[in-house]
């Protein structure tokens, strides 16, 4: 796979076409503020991920109800084993819905002006 080879330094390049983005900022923050700080974001992003178990728990019931003959087991009516399922796959929606409404969304820029002490 031998391509053309080309030099870069026979490519005329004028001034205006060179865009430079090298604007530095420095930060300085103790050790144990950073660590306050990361520590408050990490149990944030925990808070945020726990939609996640009742979300599974309610595409299980989604499917289950889906796919499943009730019948009669252990003295209960179909009926009764398919109310519960419903009212099960209810719970796990709301629970959902609110874990999903609580979420504390920061962007990157949040977290660095807290870093920054803005």
């Amino acid at each position: 796979m031998n391509g053309p080879k080309i030099e870069l330094t026979t490519i005329p390049v004028s001034q205006d076409d060179i865009s430079t983005n090298l604007q530095t900022g420095v930060i300085v923050v103790t050790e144990d503020k950073l660590i306050r700080i990361l520590e408050k974001d990490r149990e944030r992003t925990k808070q945020n991920l726990a939609w996640s178990t009742p979300a599974s728990f309610l595409i299980t019931l989604i499917i289950a109800i889906l796919t499943t003959e009730f019948r009669m087991k252990w003295g209960m009516p179909a009926e009764t084993w398919q109310a519960l399922f419903y009212i099960g796959t209810g719970v796990a929606a709301l629970i959902t819905l609110i874990f999903v409404i609580k979420m504390k969304k920061k962007t990157i820029e949040e977290l660095l002006k807290e870093i920054k002490g803005q």
